[in-house]
C-alpha cells in the first residue's frame, strides 16, 4: 500500500518529460495507494479541472472542506492510476464506477485518507474506515448470526470495523454496494483466512441478483490491515499477498 506524496500529483507533462515510460506504465499498475487529506490540500485544484471536470462540479457543489478534499483526492487517484479520460470511467446500475478498458479499481475514503485498489487482471474492492464506538449501533442492521457472536467480545470496535469493511469491500466487489442484503452472506470465513464462493450467499440474494451470481464463478479471497485508528481491507479473486497492504512511501 503506497502512501502517495505531491510528486505522484505533477502535471501529466512534467511526469512524462521526467519518467518517461515508466510512468505510462505505472498508470496501469496493480497495488492499493492511500493518501492524506493533507497531501490532497496540496494538489493544485487545476489538476481537477484538466483532468477530471466532471467530478469537480461535484466538488464545488460540497459544503464541507473535507468532504471537497476527498471527493478532489478520489478524482486524483482515479485519473493518476485508473485512467486520464474521466468520460471513460462508466457506471453499473447500483453505481460503482468501473474502466470498460481497464484496469479494475474500487475507491473508499474515510476521516484522512482515500484510499484506491487497482488491479489489471480481475475484480477487486477496497473500503477503509476510522473506527468509531457510536457506530457499533448498525451491527444488527448489517451482521448476520454469526458474526454478531464474533463481535460479542472485549475488542468490540476492532471486530466491528474488520467485519465491516470486509463486508464492504465484497460487495464493492460483487458490485452491488448496499443493494445487495448485507446479512445474506457472512464474511467470517475470510477473517479465518478461507474463501467466499457462490454458495456462501443466500437462495435469496443468488436468485435476485442473477447477473452478478452468474459471473461469479471463482473464489473471493480477503486481507484486513490496521493503521493506527483506522482499518482497511481489501478481497480479490486471487489470494492477497501478505505485503499488499504495507504502508510504503
Amino acid at each position: 500500500m503506497e502512501l502517495l506524496t505531491l510528486s505522484d500529483f505533477l502535471p501529466l507533462e512534467e511526469q512524462e518529460n521526467s519518467t518517461g515510460k515508466a510512468h505510462r506504465e505505472k498508470l496501469r499498475c496493480a497495488g492499493v495507494y492511500m493518501i492524506t487529506l493533507s497531501k490532497i490540500k496540496k494538489i493544485p485544484l487545476s489538476y481537477g479541472y484538466i483532468h477530471f471536470p466532471g467530478r469537480m462540479k461535484k466538488y464545488e457543489r460540497l459544503n464541507k472542506n473535507e468532504d471537497k478534499l476527498r471527493c478532489f483526492g478520489a478524482g486524483a487517484l482515479i485519473s493518476r492510476f485508473v485512467t486520464r479520460d474521466e468520460k471513460s470511467i462508466c457506471f453499473n446500475r447500483y453505481g460503482k464506477p468501473y474502466a470498460p478498458a481497464g484496469p479494475f479499481f474500487s475507491i473508499s475514503h474515510s476521516g484522512d485518507y482515500v484510499v484506491l485498489a487497482v488491479d489489471t487482471d480481475r475484480e477487486i474492492g477496497i473500503d477503509i474506515q476510522i473506527m468509531k464506538e457510536s457506530r457499533l449501533k448498525a451491527a444488527n442492521k448489517v451482521f448476520c448470526t454469526e458474526e454478531m457472536r464474533y463481535l460479542n467480545c472485549e475488542d468490540e470496535i476492532r471486530r466491528f470495523y474488520t467485519l465491516w469493511t470486509l463486508k464492504e469491500s465484497v460487495m464493492k466487489y460483487l458490485g452491488t454496494g448496499f443493494a445487495l442484503e448485507p446479512q445474506s452472506f457472512s464474511v467470517l470465513p475470510l477473517i479465518e483466512g478461507k474463501t467466499l464462493t457462490k454458495d456462501d450467499f443466500s437462495c435469496d440474494a443468488r436468485s435476485e441478483y442473477p447477473e452478478v451470481f452468474s459471473q461469479f464463478t471463482g473464489k473471493i479471497y480477503g486481507k484486513t490491515v490496521y493503521h493506527g485508528d483506522y482499518t482497511l481491507s481489501v478481497v480479490s479473486g486471487e489470494k492477497i499477498p501478505e505485503d499488499f497492504l504495507k504502508v510504503t512511501g
